[in-house]
């Protein structure tokens, strides 16, 4: 993972044929969406999806990405914010 999805949501359905990375990628959107999402609805808590979100990050990322995450993890922050 080399950016956010949070960051670029355009990218999200993007049609070029999709490499193996990209397929990655849109693994962990649909992931953190849905954490997004079960967070909206009420069924979560804001930590209990900043802390999904992070371990789904934290599963999807190279030891050597860890800065990349943590500013993903950031981007769903305010996306969580922009919800209260």
């Amino acid at each position: 993972m080399t950016e956010c999805p949070a960051d670029n949501p355009a990218d999200q359905n993007r049609e070029d044929e999709p490499t193996e990375n990209t397929a990655s990628t849109i693994a962990i959107v649909k992931l953190c969406n849905k954490v997004v999402d079960d967070y909206r609805a009420g069924l979560v808590s804001k930590i209990d999806a900043l802390t999904g979100i992070q371990s789904i990050l934290h599963g999807h990322t190279a030891a050597d990405e860890t800065d990349s995450a943590l500013a993903c993890l950031r981007s769903y922050l305010t996306v969580l914010d922009n919800y209260d």
